[in-house]
């Protein structure tokens, strides 16, 4: 039976459910079962959630709409101990549920666990309005349970839904599950838990990606009618906290103390003023107006409150004027007011007063009741309102025991009217002249006038604010500064605490081995064979003096029996060690290994004792290799334990069992020989090898010939990084990069060239094996043999790379243990000596010194020159043009021996793009820590970095002043397009005056861009002039927008091919109208022709209103596959590409053409294209497009004759070659 029930609502998501169900189905975590309840769809949704399979999921479709009702119906059938929601718009990391089961399974006590979460757009990219109700609203820290309940009580719900794992026993033991709530039954269940005893607790880590949709459409979105309805459901979470005893009362609200009068509380009273002097919604107050009520009517409990807090019906009538709950009253004319009472111990929160007045014809009249308290009153601060768009003046304040002083703060007169300039104008009052007000005051009344302030007033004062602002931001970055600073003293103290506390943990491991000894002494001096001995020698001393002959000779003859007690226990001990392991044995199952008779891969795995992790690694590579070709090797070196009978074990395994211990080296060497595959992969036996570990090595040796040898990643049993990949300096000596760090960090998750990777998990081309002779012989028996062919790997001419993929869990020491004086281990030193003696030319010449540029040593890129690319994000090649152009560029860079970095403006790490780079040797920065110190890593390597790149205006315009301050670099600067351009040709479609001034923005930027960048690159001549023609002494030039290679023209014969295509990206605005255009002006005209023809839309992110154009024969299909994109492009007759705006070359357009189908397009979607006259088909009016689709779709001479013209121009033009050749004047 499963152990978690994970329960999908889903209504109207056929967009995102897909991406939901398979975030479930990936997780690490499998023991679960998914139910997915369709709350009545009226678009495809139901169709996806039918489309999978999977044994686990079990999909229900509700016959109408009901709500959110179907999901509490779910909950109390569900049998299983835990319970997880996700909607069908929302997203897991694969290992959520893992990390939450394992919390919840060690920690008994917390009934339920979520999640910190990815806010994400409508289109999966990071979400990042800070405005916007969402904005890090789940970023909560861990908190008690008593201040969760304040915190909900204050803010409101702060969880996040779909994050949420939950004991299933929860929801009847707390009564969580209450029906008829639509936008806070969420909220209900966390406050219904809490409230009755239960306890949660928050992973802090993103392991839930909630979708932030467009124009609040989220249920629980930021809208009119959800706040309605919010407001309406709000009083009944309110009210559970009337179920709190005292004591809880009291941890909730510390602040309720107050209320503590001769040791008693009347709880409703209490919970009552918290509500009306709480949060500003009316909501609060209506139920504290109506716990007093309730209250009155119980005439015991009237009267406590009336004896301990002297509140009556009096004051209860008083109070319920402050707060207008049912709007009776025009809430155009109201005026919200606070007034701050100081009784001598500062303003507190709970001294704050607030009232709603009415404001007729400019004039107000303010009353506030002040609590008794039998104290005098030091001041009063008055707030008439928040903002800075009135004026006011006071004419009179007074209490109900005479007139009272006011002193305006922060304001100036003008004609007698105070003029604030904060957004909280206040006044001061006091007593006459200054004095304390009485304590007897009970209420106080203002009077006074308001009127709408002058406009010019308000440029005046946002001048200031901004000055203000900018002084408080430098104030911040000093500040910042200073807490860096902080860390870094902090961080090198945690790493003396660290080996301080390494040391301790070695001493205690040398006390718990000397008491064992003790205790061994203890036993020997107990024993009845020493008590008769110590006393025979001590008497035998006295007959035989200590150091004569005759004294040696008896004390031999003495300590024969205690030898032999010994012995006898030893034995003892080696028997019930030999049946217990005995039994072990006898209770393993038997792995069985896949036959090859050509296997591409020989693991040989050296061994000597240590079965327990010799088996348990066979089953991690039994587990992790399946469908691959390979042997495995164990190469037993004379074992003593259970090794010697592994083969009753294991089957499907080629076990070389030596006559004599050959030790480490001699013995890889040995088993070697019988290796049959094409790579051999040198493993050991103290390993645990990962997913993928054995296929991306492979993978990375099939795709580089230069490649000889190549290794994992390694990391700790405790997940901490062992190595990626080492160093070695011209001394000899060597690094581990990376020890003990985040192994997810990004500087160890690329692949790089390395001065040699670690013995324990290396893969090298056996032909290259066999010409080099194996290992070494001169550092038998172990250590140093790993480097030394790592550099015979590269003298013979080829590369020794690193690869991230390839993870393997090591447990250091084990096979030889860490004692360098002893032991195999011994032999480390020693041979680093005849390491440095045989190598020490390359280590001279190519080497750096100790500890010295690391940046260039961790990847060997000294002799490489280093190029910073920038863009906004990890580019995702099959989505946009602009992307697929970006990722070009990269390959080519890395193809001419750059050592690339790339920087995405939104440091995610968007798969599978970011590792795409990545296995192509490219470094990307990504992560919390470089989006806050990028800065730092640039200057810390501003003398590597020769070149940067840098992409799209609103991107480079906040790193270019930066980069060339920082660095000496030379700057490049490619626009894709004349943004401003395209805004001008935008606007004369659409006639928005916003275009305008938009353009002449970017206009400014742009140029700027360019006068500051040492080149700036466009993707045509038309740029080219068009900037020239503004300024011709901006350094410019026309690069190839896209690079192709092995470009075929296809046969072309329109029997195999029907219907057109266009694709495009939609969150490009030209696409969209492209679309329209096409949808209301050119496609009636030829449906009207011929109704059999169907035009298909493709491309990610289309928009509500393109979705909605779907039909037979225009069929919106969204994002595709690079795939399906070539099939289209190999079925469709023709692409259209109806574009009215943009500018610069057309990617759509390049494309179609280097996949040789004919293009029907504009002037603007040919722009760029030189003498396109030739090849493409241009119409600028709605008729004359939808006549040339009707005239060529039947004419297959000329659309053969365009299909060969068209990829003939693409390999003319668009080359690595072409590309190379026009920008290697700015990379010399």
């Amino acid at each position: 039976m499963s152990k978690v029930t994970v329960i999908m609502p889903s209504y109207n998501h056929q967009k995102y459910v897909g991406q939901a169900i398979e975030s479930v189905l990936k997780q690490t975590y499998q023991n679960f079962q998914l139910e997915i309840v369709d709350d009545a769809s009226e678009d495809d949704s139901w169709k996806i959630i039918q489309s999978y399979s999977d044994s686990r999921i079990h999909a229900v479709r509700m016959e109408k709409n009901t709500g959110f009702a179907h999901f509490h119906r779910t909950v109390r059938k569900v049998t299983t101990e835990y319970t997880a929601v996700i909607c069908s718009d929302d997203v897991w990391a694969p290992d959520k549920l893992e990390k939450q089961m394992a919390y919840l399974e060690q920690h008994p006590d917390v009934d339920a666990c979520f999640t910190w979460v990815n806010m994400i757009g409508e289109d999966g990219t990071p979400f990042e309005k800070v405005t916007d109700f969402y904005w890090k609203i789940f970023d909560q820290p861990n908190r008690s349970r008593c201040e969760w309940l304040n915190t909900f009580f204050y803010h409101g719900n702060c969880l996040c839904f779909p994050s949420c794992v939950i004991r299933t026993k929860a929801y009847g033991k707390y009564g969580m599950l209450q029906d008829g709530l639509a936008s806070l039954h969420d909220f209900y269940e966390w406050a219904a838990l809490l409230v009755h005893g239960g306890n949660l607790h928050v992973l802090e880590e993103r392991l839930t990606s909630f979708r932030v949709r467009d124009n609040s459409a989220n249920e629980s979105g930021h809208k009119p009618q959800t706040s309605i309805r919010s407001n309406n459901e709000l009083p009944v979470i309110l009210k559970l906290y009337r179920d709190l005893d005292e004591k809880d009362f009291l941890q909730v609200f510390p602040q309720a103390s107050q209320f503590v009068k001769d040791g008693q509380i009347v709880l409703d009273y209490a919970l009552a003023q918290l509500l009306l002097s709480g949060p500003d919604q009316l909501c609060y107050k209506a139920v504290g107006y109506e716990i007093l009520s309730q209250a009155a009517a119980d005439k015991e409990k009237w009267a406590k409150i009336q004896e301990l807090y002297g509140y009556g019906l009096k004051e209860l009538s008083c109070q319920m004027l402050q707060w207008d709950v049912f709007s009776s009253v025009d809430t155009s004319k109201k005026q919200q007011a606070m007034l701050y009472i100081d009784w001598g111990e500062g303003f507190k929160e709970d001294r704050l007063k607030r009232l709603s007045y009415v404001m007729p014809d400019g004039s107000f009249e303010a009353s506030f009741l002040l609590p008794e308290s039998g104290r005098s009153v030091k001041g009063l601060t008055y707030y008439p309102d928040y903002g800075t768009l009135r004026e006011y003046r006071i004419l009179q304040v007074y209490s109900d025991r005479g007139p009272l002083d006011w002193k305006p703060d922060s304001a100036e007169q003008t004609d007698g009217w105070d003029v604030f300039s904060t957004f909280a104008p206040n006044y001061h009052f006091s007593g006459e002249n200054g004095a304390d007000l009485p304590a007897n005051v009970r209420q106080i009344t203002i009077k006074g006038l308001c009127r709408m302030r002058d406009i010019e007033h308000l440029a005046v004062e946002r001048n200031e604010l901004i000055r203000k602002l900018a002084e408080s931001e430098q104030t911040l970055a000093e500040s910042k500064q200073k807490i860096e600073q902080q860390l870094l003293t902090i961080y090198e103290k945690d790493t003396q605490i660290f080996n301080q506390t390494n040391r301790i943990n070695e001493l205690e491991s040398w006390e718990v081995i000397w008491r064992q000894r003790s205790d061994i002494l203890d036993q020997v001096y107990a024993s009845r064979t020493w008590r008769y001995t110590h006393k025979l020698v001590t008497m035998a001393r006295k007959v035989l003096p200590a150091g004569s002959l005759r004294s040696r000779v008896a004390g031999a003859i003495l300590r024969v029996p205690l030898r032999f007690e010994h012995w006898v226990r030893d034995q003892y001990h080696q028997i019930q060690h030999k049946r217990q392991r005995r039994a072990y044995f006898r209770s393993l199952g038997v792995l069985s290994f896949p036959q090859s008779e050509h296997p591409d891969v020989s693991i040989v795995i050296p061994v000597y004792n240590q079965f327990d992790y010799t088996i348990r690694c066979l089953e991690s590579i039994l587990r992790t290799c399946k469908g691959l070709d390979y042997e495995v090797i164990l190469a037993d070196d004379c074992s003593t334990d259970e090794t010697r009978h592994i083969s009753e074990k294991v089957q499907g395994i080629h076990v070389v069992r030596n006559e004599t211990n050959l030790r480490f080296l001699r013995n890889c060497n040995h088993a070697a020989e019988s290796a049959r595959g094409k790579y051999i992969l040198f493993l050991n036996n103290d390993t645990v090898v990962h997913d993928n570990w054995l296929q991306s090595l492979l993978s990375l040796m099939e795709s580089r010939p230069d490649c000889g040898m190549a290794g994992s990643k390694l990391v700790f049993a405790d997940g901490r990084l062992q190595e990626a990949g080492g160093i070695l300096w011209n001394d000899g000596s060597a690094w581990n990069y990376g020890r003990l760090q985040d192994p997810e960090n990004s500087e160890f998750n690329y692949v790089k060239e390395v001065d040699y990777i670690s013995g324990c998990s290396i893969l090298i081309r056996a032909g290259l094996w066999k010409q080099l002779g194996g290992f070494d012989d001169r550092f038998a028996p172990a250590y140093c043999e790993d480097s030394d062919l790592a550099f015979q790997v590269r003298a013979a001419g080829y590369k020794v790379l690193y690869q991230p993929l390839s993870v393997v869990t090591h447990y250091e020491g084990v096979s030889n243990g860490t004692d360098l004086s002893s032991g195999q281990k011994k032999y480390q030193e020693i041979n680093q000596k005849k390491f440095l003696e045989k190598w020490q030319e390359v280590l001279t010449q190519e080497h750096f010194e100790n500890a010295q540029n690391v940046f260039c040593a961790r990847e060997r890129s000294a002799q490489k020159p280093c190029l910073l690319m920038v863009d906004h994000y990890v580019p995702t090649y099959d989505q946009d043009a602009g992307s697929r152009t970006v990722f070009e560029y990269l390959k080519l860079f890395v193809k001419m021996g750059y050592n690339v970095k790339f920087i995405p403006d939104n440091f995610n790490r968007s798969e599978p793009y970011t590792a795409t780079l990545q296995q192509m040797g490219i470094e990307v920065l990504y992560g919390p820590w470089y989006a806050q110190h990028w800065k730092e890593w640039v200057k810390e390597n501003a003398d590597h970095i020769q070149y940067v790149f840098l992409n799209r205006p609103h991107i480079s315009v906040k790193y270019i002043d930066f980069l060339r301050q920082a660095t000496s670099a030379r700057i490049v600067y490619y626009g894709h397009d004349l943004h401003f351009l395209r805004e001008e040709r935008q606007y004369e479609i659409t006639k928005d005056p916003a275009l305008l001034e938009s353009s002449a923005k970017w206009r400014a930027i742009e140029l700027s861009l360019m006068r500051k960048a040492d080149m700036a690159y466009y993707p045509s001549s038309i740029e080219e002039e068009y900037i020239h023609n503004i300024s011709p002494d901006i350094r410019v030039k026309a690069i190839p927008a896209y690079i192709y290679t092995d470009v075929e023209t296809p046969e072309y014969k329109i029997s195999q091919r029907k219907d057109l295509m266009f694709i495009g990206g939609f969150g490009h605005t030209p696409n969209v109208d492209a679309v329209e255009w096409l949808a209301k002006e050119i496609w009636p005209l030829v449906r009207v022709k011929r109704k059999d023809i169907c035009v298909h839309i493709l491309g990610s992110h289309p928009p509500k209103e393109i979705e909605a154009m779907n039909a037979p024969d225009f069929q919106v299909h969204g994002f595709v596959s690079d795939e399906e994109l070539n099939q289209f492009y190999a079925e469709c007759r023709m692409s259209i590409v109806p574009l009215r705006y943009g500018a610069g070359i057309k990617g759509k357009v390049v494309e179609a053409m280097k996949n040789g189908i004919p293009v029907v397009t504009t002037s603007v979607g040919s722009e760029g294209i030189t003498g396109c006259e030739d090849f493409l088909a241009v119409c600028d009016d709605a008729e004359a497009f939808a006549r040339k689709i009707l005239d060529l779709y039947e004419d297959e001479q000329a659309l053969a004759r365009m299909s060969e013209l068209e990829c003939r121009y693409i390999r003319e033009h668009f080359s690595p070659e072409n590309a190379m050749n026009t920008i290697k004047e700015d990379f010399s």
